[in-house]
């Protein structure tokens, strides 16, 4: 399936702000994609290194973005579109920065939520988009527990460092990362507790090679934890 460069030109600023560089593959009704991030940590003391808020949050809603739109004279309005989400958390725990529980942080994502059922999305953004989900950066569902190393995101909002910044907090205090990268492999499945000492410097988690030709599927779909 052919791969189309988003963000060509103006686009390219918005993107990088974002932390990513978004290919996509946009055949209606749906589109999946890769994102290219600036960061790609070889260590998660790296990732708790950049980030500049470490905390355990709750996803409490998510709506609708405002669109990245690039000038592109080849589309029909002569403009790319590429949607977004704002989802917020409420703190859970704070690890680093200037956040305490109680707080509610709003998360930028790239890409659009596919539930046809949720038509706030679709209301807010008022423009009609097939549904976009990057592969290291699936949908928040509410109710979801998770586990996110962030950074200044565009807009007032936060973001992941990258995807080795992002886990999802399993019902029996396990995390599950959203990559299969070696890093994020190498945190994935380790306790709450454990995870908690590396981000405060306690602990350092060696990151282990992968098996040859491994393939992770994302868990970040996945029911919220109970």
């Amino acid at each position: 399936m052919k791969k189309q460069l988003l963000g060509i030109a103006a686009g390219l600023l918005t993107l990088t702000l974002a932390g990513q560089l978004a290919l996509h593959s946009g055949s209606p009704p749906s589109s999946s994609g890769e994102a290219v991030w600036a960061f790609q940590p070889t260590t998660f003391a790296e990732v708790v290194s950049a980030a500049q808020t470490i905390v355990e949050a709750e996803v409490v809603a998510v709506a609708a973005g405002p669109d990245i739109v690039v000038p592109l004279k080849d589309e029909p309005n002569g403009e790319d579109r590429t949607a977004t989400t704002q989802t917020t958390v409420r703190v859970l725990k704070a690890l680093k920065g200037k956040v305490a529980a109680g707080d509610q942080l709003v998360i930028f994502r790239t890409g659009s939520q596919p539930d046809p059922a949720d038509r706030s999305l679709a209301e807010n953004r008022g423009v009609q988009h097939p549904p976009l989900v990057l592969a290291d950066d699936p949908p928040y569902l509410v109710g979801q527990r998770s586990f996110l190393l962030l950074t200044a995101g565009p807009n007032d909002t936060l973001r992941p460092v990258s995807p080795e910044g992002r886990y999802t907090l399993r019902a029996d205090d396990t995390l599950a990362a959203v990559s299969g990268s070696a890093v994020a492999q190498s945190v994935n499945a380790r306790t709450r507790t454990e995870v908690e000492a590396a981000a405060t410097g306690q602990l350092q988690i060696p990151t282990r090679p992968l098996p040859p030709e491994t393939h992770v599927e994302s868990p970040g779909t996945d029911a919220p934890a109970k």
